[in-house]
């Protein structure tokens, strides 16, 4: 099924200029667009590549004999249109038809991974229920089968379904792909780790060209290529991997419950920052050293903004790494790490108490042309008044090397950042999205997140894409080149086979969701409602009293 055509809403909006974080030599000017309808669902924006695609999720509320439903279906943008991933791919073996499925992230070789549902057409889940396939949600990578550009390294099958950790983990059987590299060589997520609602981080590069060992899994199979990142402790540890970047490097958060009066549980912000490359190919091949305790020896711990607990969201290839901590005066903020020396600085609020960044854009010039985006960091903040906003942090190089080094500045002493500012000062009277979330940036500058339309309690989530564009002497704007040689279509055929995919996929049917919450890890949600968000209706409450306990 075919979403209908996004509603191309352009406007032009114009960058205010105060603290000058942009040269002055030219007029700053954003193209915005809602990426959907007004009353077409709920639509939400989670990741976008350097060439303008995006990737996310739509939610629709639906009727019928049986009572309310939620229809969640994962959802690809380009060039102002939609395709909707939650279809039925038959490919002689396997059938699988999501029923619920969301798209967390992508790579620039538009590779797409997140998390479905599986069909009723698989195996009974004898732990949890009797319904067929019912509560299997596993992670899952995504290609389109034909790209005229051949860009992808491993042009492998369409729609692979990466299965849950292998043993020694006894009986997983859910899994989630958070993140996945701009190269499309490594995807990281989270899987069970046992039945007993515990959950590590992982792994999983292509081998010759396939990503699972066996190539044919069904919703109760384990995969061999799966690695387990372990956690920073053992202790009833918990672990998931948010992002990793083009050299392999991890990061994530960590999860121990030490059943101690004196030590608090917690999480803790990790880094897998020097991966093993065994032999010797230039390529990583090892992300797990066993410690002296049974931990990951690999993992580091990036320490708090003062508080408790930490988490790490995204990082780009220069180890820059987003996310957000507890403060030493009990809030949740927005924070950027560098690795030399290693240091968090806290990026501060929009005058409320809580921010949490979500990516970090490239520093390098061959990727980042306009110094102006380099290193900036894109999340959400509340502002004076308590609601939530975008934002977005435009660094300084202080030392004119051409490279970012100051993500905080407060000249005037007031106590808010004077270079992070938020995305909806920016929009014409006529945007009618109200910017609640930044999600993602590329290398053009390109922001993509989604907002609300209407009011906050009843309004709409509508995702939205932000580009910017320099007006030249005669006017006429520059905008980021948009990618048009992919094919968004399901493949309908076997994998390899010349025809071209269906245009045209069956209907699914039996697409009801479970009222699962999202599967994605909300940035920044707040002190009190953080990983229980992520998993409920997944991994049940045990979560949410480890929560409790850090309060």
């Amino acid at each position: 099924m075919r979403t209908p055509r996004m509603l191309d809403v352009l406007s032009v909006l114009t960058l205010l200029t105060a603290f000058v974080v942009f040269p002055a030599t030219a007029q700053t000017l954003y193209e915005a667009k809602m990426l959907g309808l007004e009353g077409g669902g709920a639509m939400q924006a989670y990741a976008l590549n350097n060439y303008a695609q995006v990737v996310g999720r739509l939610q629709s509320i639906t009727e019928d004999a049986d009572g309310t439903k939620i229809i969640t279906h994962a959802l690809v943008w380009q060039n102002g249109e939609a395709l909707d991933l939650s279809v039925e791919l038959r490919w002689g073996k396997r059938i699988l038809q999501l029923a619920y499925a969301v798209a967390f992230n992508l790579s620039d070789t538009h590779h797409v991974v997140g998390a479905v549902q599986c069909s009723d057409g698989l195996p009974v889940d004898q732990v949890d229920t009797d319904v067929r396939g019912g509560v299997y949600v596993h992670a899952f990578v995504y290609r389109p089968a034909v790209m005229s550009d051949l860009s992808s390294p491993y042009p492998g099958e369409a729609f692979t379904d990466l299965g849950v950790l292998p043993p020694p983990a006894p009986g997983g059987e859910r899994s989630a792909a958070t993140g996945i590299s701009p190269n499309g060589l490594y995807v990281v997520g989270w899987s069970d780790y046992d039945r007993n609602n515990r959950i590590h981080a992982f792994l999983v590069t292509p081998t010759g060209g396939v990503w699972t060992v066996p190539d044919e899994i069904v919703c109760d199979g384990t995969n061999a290529l799966m690695t387990d990142l372990g956690t920073l402790n053992t202790l009833d540890a918990t672990s998931s991997a948010t992002a990793v970047n083009n050299f392999g490097q991890v990061v994530g958060w960590s999860y121990t419950a030490y059943g101690s009066p004196t030590q608090k549980d917690g999480y803790a912000a990790f880094l897998i920052e020097n991966p093993n490359d065994t032999n010797a190919d230039g390529r990583p091949d090892q992300w797990f050293v066993a410690g002296p305790n049974g931990a990951n020896a690999l993992m580091t711990d990036l320490g708090t903004l003062g508080g408790h607990n930490s988490w790490a969201r995204a990082l780009n290839d220069a180890c820059q790494i987003v996310g957000e901590s507890d403060t030493g005066t009990f809030q949740t903020h927005a924070f950027v790490w560098n690795p030399n020396p290693p240091r968090m600085t806290d990026l501060g609020t929009l005058g409320g108490n809580n921010s949490a960044a979500a990516a970090i854009n490239e520093i390098d010039p061959n990727r980042v042309p306009d110094a102006r985006f380099r290193g900036a960091v894109v999340g959400w903040a509340l502002n004076a008044a308590g609601a939530k906003r975008a934002f977005v942090v435009f660094p300084r190089d202080l030392n004119a090397d051409g490279y970012p080094d100051q993500w905080y500045a407060d000249a005037n002493g007031d106590g808010l950042n004077d270079l992070m500012f938020d995305l909806n000062d920016w929009l014409p009277s006529g945007f009618k999205v109200r910017l609640t979330e930044a999600r993602d940036i590329n290398g053009g500058g390109q922001i993509t997140g989604f907002g609300q339309i209407g009011a906050d309690e009843n309004g709409q989530q509508m995702a939205y894409l932000l580009t910017p564009t320099t007006a030249t002497a005669g006017g006429t704007p520059r905008i980021v080149t948009t990618r048009q040689d992919v094919v968004l279509a399901p493949v309908d055929a076997q994998p390899g086979q010349a025809d071209q995919p269906s245009q045209t996929p069956s209907e699914p049917s039996g697409t009801t969701a479970q009222t699962y919450g999202p599967l994605h890890f909300l940035c920044g949600v707040g002190f009190t409602n953080l990983l229980p968000l992520v998993l409920t209706g997944l991994l049940g409450l045990k979560l949410r009293a480890r929560a409790a306990r850090t309060r």
